[in-house]
């Protein structure tokens, strides 16, 4: 691709001006010391520097030692981001052990997330731009900034792809190995040739694509603004089958040979995601807005204004049943074993009993209002818009239930 040299050239230069301008940050509140590395969570009196420096990030965050050793957890990594005053983290998630921030000037940072240690850092496009959520190809991270399709690599942020498109699009983007899938305006959804973007096949729709689109082996899963699931073929124009609920989704997601729903009309749907039979649902009360986020054994799934509810997904225990339900929660934080680390409304971290489905202990955390979901492993991710990252951890590792 002839813009290879200067996006490399460019990404080089960026990453080296936000390196030198993190150094000089950590300098000014640390004494020149690294907050990207780990910190023991019990150092020893003599280690004064370990502690000032888990002090400082601890105190970014709002959270007192005291606080983090009754909850079980220390400070791993912390950082800040070298953005000017004007910008704000849009997008912070993990994916495949890395942690990655968008900010709303499109440059994508990428940090190891056991060790705080920066990879990479990418601009996908130019500062402002509208972007969508990233979607995943095998190692690649899948952007639409505006009409442009962008493909990223994890392991090094190298922009392996970019292509203009001619519709607007209104949904997340996905691709298989020789096309590429988006819904657009005017109630197409359409499958494109990756190498130029002509169209193999669209369909209309009776309403606008939206959300995520989820692919599986054979099949394409999509939602539009009139609560409709539908599901095709990947490589010809052919209704599979379709759900329409009562309310509006916000998109789908296929996993283990299970489908999942939310839907404004209270229930979570579980389908099996070849025949589209509904294997169970749940009643939650509430309207469901977001999509649930999916462990080995459990689901999470936020109920809009009201609850975060965790539900069983394992095969021997009645499908959907609900293990607990934390009021006012808002999203998981990550899973270790029998707990479960839960934001709230409220800003509280939580702890949950995945045994007796109580809540063990929360605590207020004042000054961070971003959290990535992690349903990998046992670190927590925390940011502020602004651009501070915290990342706690449980003091022992256990296995999943």
């Amino acid at each position: 691709m002839s813009k290879q040299t200067s996006n490399s050239t460019t990404r080089s230069y960026h990453l080296f001006v936000a390196a030198a301008l993190q150094l000089s940050i950590l300098c000014i509140l640390s004494g020149c010391r690294s907050e990207s590395q780990p910190v023991s969570p019990r150092p020893s009196q003599s280690d004064s520097s370990a502690v000032s420096e888990r002090t400082d990030a601890i105190r970014v965050a709002g959270i007192s030692l005291d606080t983090l050793q009754k909850a079980d957890l220390h400070y791993v990594w912390s950082v800040r981001l070298p953005m000017g005053r004007a910008t704000e983290i849009r997008q912070f998630f993990y994916h495949n052990g890395q942690l990655f921030v968008l900010t709303d000037d499109n440059v994508l940072y990428a940090y190891d997330g056991a060790k705080g240690a920066p990879n990479w850092t990418a601009i996908l496009a130019p500062s402002k731009s509208p972007c969508s959520q990233a979607q995943f190809y095998r190692d690649r991270l899948l952007f639409m900034v505006g009409r442009t399709f962008v493909e990223v690599r994890q392991e090094d942020g190298e922009i392996l792809r970019t292509m203009d498109l001619k519709h607007s699009v209104t949904t997340s983007v996905a691709r298989s190995d020789d096309t590429i899938f988006i819904g657009s305006g005017n109630r197409a959804f359409y499958a494109l040739r990756l190498s130029d973007g002509i169209p193999l096949w669209q369909n209309f729709c009776k309403d606008v694509p939206i959300g995520n689109i989820t692919l599986t082996t054979e099949m394409v899963y999509f939602v539009t603004r009139d609560n409709m699931l539908y599901v095709s073929w990947m490589d010809e124009r052919r209704l599979v089958w379709d759900f329409k609920a009562d309310g509006p989704v916000p998109g789908m997601i296929v996993d283990n040979n299970q489908c999942f729903l939310p839907s404004a009309d209270t229930n979570l749907y579980c389908f099996d995601p070849r025949r589209g039979d509904i294997l169970w649902k749940y009643m939650a009360g509430g309207p469901l807005e977001e999509l649930p986020v999916l462990t080995q054994n459990a689901v999470y799934q936020p109920v809009a204004h009201k609850s975060l509810v965790c539900l069983e997904r394992q095969p021997n225990d009645p499908a959907g049943k609900l293990r607990w339900e934390l009021p006012d929660g808002y999203c998981l934080l990550a899973e270790n074993g029998p707990v479960s680390y839960c934001m709230t409304f409220r800003k509280e971290l939580a702890v949950m009993s995945n045994v007796t489905g109580k809540r063990l202990l929360s605590f207020y955390v004042p000054n961070m209002n971003l959290y990535a979901r992690n349903n990998e492993d046992a670190l927590i991710f925390l940011a502020s818009r602004s651009g501070s990252i915290v990342t706690l951890a449980p003091n022992v590792s256990k296995p999943r239930p």
